[in-house]
C-alpha cells in the first residue's frame, strides 16, 4: 500500500467500497429491489390477532429474533417520527406506563446514521442502515487487509468474508450489535496509525470511532471492541518497545480513550443510570458466574467451523444445538478458513497476523466458558448482567477475516505461475459468495 501512488490508493479504496456495497446489496436484494421490510414480522402470526388471520405459515419460533420485530423495530419506528418531529426521543409513552428511550442504549437515537435515516420512512430507513452496518465492516476489514499488506483482491476477500461471516448476518435482525461491531476494523486501523504517527489528528480519529461504537447502541459489544481495543494496544506497546514515541502514544490513547467516551456520554450515561434498575442487574457472585457459565459454547460447536448446520438451522425448525443458533455461529467458510491457516503456517507475511491469532485463542477461550471469564465477570462493572459468554466470537470472526485476506496474498505470492493469481483469487471470492 504505501508503494501504491496517492492517487491509485483512493482509486483502489474506491473500488473495494463499490464492490463490498454490491456485495452488501446482494445480501438484501429482497428488501432493497423487491421493497420488503427487512424485519422478522412473520413472527407475529404465533399471536392473536395475527394468528387468526394468517394468510401464510410463520416461520418458526425463534425467541432472540422475536426481538428484532417486537422490540428493535418498533424501537426504531418512534425512535426516527419522534426526530422528524424535531425533538430528542427521551420518553416512550406506549410501553408500559411509558419508559425511558433515550437511556435505552439500543435505541440509540443519537448515533449520526441513525439521525440522518430519520428522514425517511421506517421500512425504508431500517433497510439502508443495515446496508449501511454491512457495508462499513467490509470496507473497515478490507482496508485493515490492505493496511496489513495485502493487495487489492486479497483485502476485498478479508471485507466479505467479515460482512457475510455466520455471526455478522445471524445478528442483523437485532440492528445495534452489527452496528457496533462494524467499527472493529476501524478502531484498529486508527490505533496502528496512532502508532506509526502519534499525533493529534490521529488521536482524535480513534476517540471518534471510540465514541461512535459506543453510540451505535449494544454495551456488550462496545466491551469487546474495547477489549479489540485493549488488547491491540498492549501488542503494539511491544512491538514499539518504551521510548519517548510509544509514551507520547500512551499519553495520546488515554486521551483518545477519554474523548471518545465524552463524545458517547448524552446516550451512555443515561443508560448506565438505567441500567442500575434494570431486571438484567446482576450482583457479581459465585451462583451468578456459575449460572453465566452454563451459557457457554460447547466444546462440540466447533465442528460449525466446517459444517455451519451441522446442529440444524432455525428457519428450517430443526435447530437442536446448544442455546440459539446466532450465540454460536462460528462459520466463515471452508476456503477463507484454509487460507488463514495457509497464512499462518507460511514463513513471513505481517506480523499482525499472529496478534489475530491471540484474538481468535481469547474469543475461543472467553466462548467456551474457560476461567478467563472470571476476570471480567467479576472486575469488570456491568459485565455479569451481559448475555451468553459465546458473543465474543464476533472477534474470532473479525480475526479470521482478516487473517483469511492475508492468507490469500501469501498464496499468490507464492505462486509460481502468474496467470494462477486471477484464478485463485476467483474462487476465493466465489466460494465466499457462495
Amino acid at each position: 500500500m504505501k508503494n501504491i501512488p496517492n492517487g491509485s490508493k483512493r482509486s483502489y479504496a474506491l473500488l473495494l467500497a463499490v464492490l463490498l456495497a454490491v456485495t452488501a446489496s446482494l445480501l438484501l436484494w429482497s428488501p432493497i429491489f423487491k421493497g420488503e421490510v427487512f424485519a422478522p414480522a412473520k413472527l407475529l402470526y404465533h399471536f392473536e390477532p395475527w394468528k387468526q388471520s394468517a394468510v401464510v405459515e410463520p416461520i418458526p419460533w425463534n425467541p432472540l429474533l422475536w426481538d428484532g420485530i417486537a422490540q428493535f423495530y418498533v424501537w426504531r419506528d418512534f425512535v426516527w417520527q419522534t426526530e422528524r418531529s424535531g425533538y430528542v426521543p427521551l420518553w416512550n409513552p406506549h410501553q408500559f406506563c411509558g419508559a425511558p428511550m433515550l437511556a435505552n442504549s439500543q435505541s440509540a437515537p443519537l448515533y449520526p446514521p441513525h439521525l440522518l435515516l430519520a428522514y425517511f420512512s421506517t421500512p425504508i430507513a431500517i433497510t439502508l442502515a443495515v446496508l449501511f452496518y454491512l457495508w462499513w465492516a467490509g470496507f473497515g476489514a478490507s482496508l485493515l487487509c490492505w493496511r496489513l499488506g495485502g493487495g487489492l483482491w486479497p483485502s476485498l476477500l478479508a471485507g466479505i468474508v467479515f460482512q457475510l461471516s455466520t455471526f455478522f448476518v445471524s445478528w442483523l435482525q437485532l440492528p445495534s450489535i452489527p452496528a457496533t461491531a462494524s467499527w472493529y476494523p476501524w478502531i484498529v486501523l486508527a490505533t496502528i496509525g496512532l502508532f506509526e504517527s502519534p499525533t493529534w489528528k490521529r488521536m482524535a480519529a480513534l476517540g471518534a470511532c471510540i465514541g461512535l461504537m459506543l453510540l451505535a447502541g449494544h454495551l456488550q459489544f462496545a466491551f469487546y471492541g474495547l477489549l479489540l481495543f485493549g488488547l491491540l494496544s498492549a501488542y503494539l506497546m511491544l512491538v514499539y518497545r518504551m521510548s519517548g514515541k510509544s509514551l507520547r502514544c500512551c499519553g495520546l490513547l488515554i486521551i483518545g480513550i477519554i474523548l471518545g467516551f465524552l463524545l458517547s456520554l448524552p446516550q451512555v450515561l443515561p443508560a448506565l443510570e438505567l441500567s442500575r434498575h434494570s431486571h438484567r442487574q446482576v450482583v457479581a457472585s459465585e451462583d451468578g458466574y456459575f449460572a453465566y457459565s452454563a451459557l457457554a459454547m460447547p466444546l462440540a460447536n466447533l465442528v460449525t467451523y466446517f459444517v455451519p448446520d451441522f446442529f440444524g438451522h432455525p428457519m428450517d425448525g430443526d435447530y437442536w444445538g446448544w442455546t440459539n443458533y446466532a450465540e454460536n455461529a462460528l462459520f466463515v467458510g471452508i476456503i477463507p478458513l484454509l487460507l488463514a491457516l495457509y497464512g499462518l503456517f507460511r514463513r513471513g507475511g505481517s506480523r499482525e497476523k499472529w496478534f489475530f491469532l491471540t484474538l481468535i485463542g481469547i474469543a475461543l477461550l472467553m466462548a467456551l466458558g474457560t476461567a478467563i471469564n472470571r476476570f471480567f465477570y467479576f472486575l469488570v462493572p456491568g459485565f455479569s448482567s451481559t448475555g451468553s459468554p459465546a458473543r465474543v466470537l464476533v472477534l474470532a470472526a473479525f480475526a479470521l477475516a482478516i487473517l483469511s485476506g492475508l492468507g490469500l496474498e501469501r498464496m499468490l505470492r507464492d505462486s509460481s505461475e502468474k496467470s494462477l493469481k486471477p484464478l485463485i483469487t476467483l474462487a476465493g471470492c466465489m466460494a465466499v459468495l457462495l
